[in-house]
């Protein structure tokens, strides 16, 4: 259930980077140059509360010994009328999610690479610029 929180944290701040990146490729020249940028957010900080039902059980296994698995549903009005379950019994699992800087390493590779894939977009603008230019122009050539 932890695994399934942090996943949906990490789903969500990508989601977010996605959506920053393609308003700041989308944006317009004239909104540029006055000086307006899309806004960059980041979860920096997530609490979350689970009201759990926990349940534990043995598991007699031939040859060995006894083992115990704990399961655990979340606790909800569906699951509480199903199992007559008492709200008071109920365990909460309290976690704090905080981002925090990548390792140095993977950092310096990821601006490196940011870097690199940046100078590629920047030729490939250029090139259709240019291509773009001829069409216009043989466009214009036609008109005469």
């Amino acid at each position: 259930m932890i695994r399934q929180v942090g996943a949906a944290v990490a789903d969500a701040q990508t989601s977010m980077h996605r959506a920053f990146l393609e308003l700041q490729e989308n944006q317009s020249d004239e909104m540029r140059a006055l000086g307006i940028t899309p806004s960059w957010y980041e979860l920096s900080q997530i609490d979350v509360e689970l009201k759990l039902a926990l349940h534990m059980e043995t598991e007699a296994r031939p040859g060995r010994t006894k083992g115990f698995r704990l399961l655990a549903a979340s606790h909800n009005a569906q699951y509480q009328n199903a199992f007559s379950f008492k709200a008071d019994g109920a365990s909460t699992l309290k976690m704090r999610l905080s981002s925090a800087p990548p390792p140095a390493n993977l950092q310096r590779d990821t601006q490196a690479m940011t870097i690199r894939e940046l100078r590629r977009l920047r030729q490939m603008k250029i090139e259709s610029d240019k291509v773009t230019a001829k069409i216009e122009a043989d466009a214009a050539g036609d008109d005469d």
